[in-house]
């Protein structure tokens, strides 16, 4: 039978081995947070980047309402003129 010394040094090195791994399972953890931290500053500068594409596609999108209404202000003024020029031309 082992006596109580024995015992108490089994324990120990138990004990031992236990805050061994609970240190090595922080310094994991601690990795790993870096690890997140890192990912989550690379997801604020992709945001940041489609900001950027979605002011300049806001930019994008006036110009074509401008232009679209611009080509339908014509498209009245030729039809307004063509409505005319067949107007005067037929005999009353």
């Amino acid at each position: 039978m082992a006596t109580v010394q024995d015992r108490v040094s089994s324990l120990e090195t138990k004990v031992d081995k236990y805050s061994q791994a609970i240190g090595e399972l922080r310094g994991l953890i601690v990795a790993l947070d870096r690890r997140f931290e890192a990912v989550d500053h690379r997801l604020q500068l992709i945001d940041q980047r489609f900001q950027a594409i979605d002011q300049r596609f806001d930019a994008v999108d006036r110009r074509f309402n401008w232009v679209i209404g611009i080509q339908f202000s014509i498209l009245i003024s030729v039809i307004a003129a063509l409505v005319g020029i067949i107007g005067t031309g037929l005999p009353r």
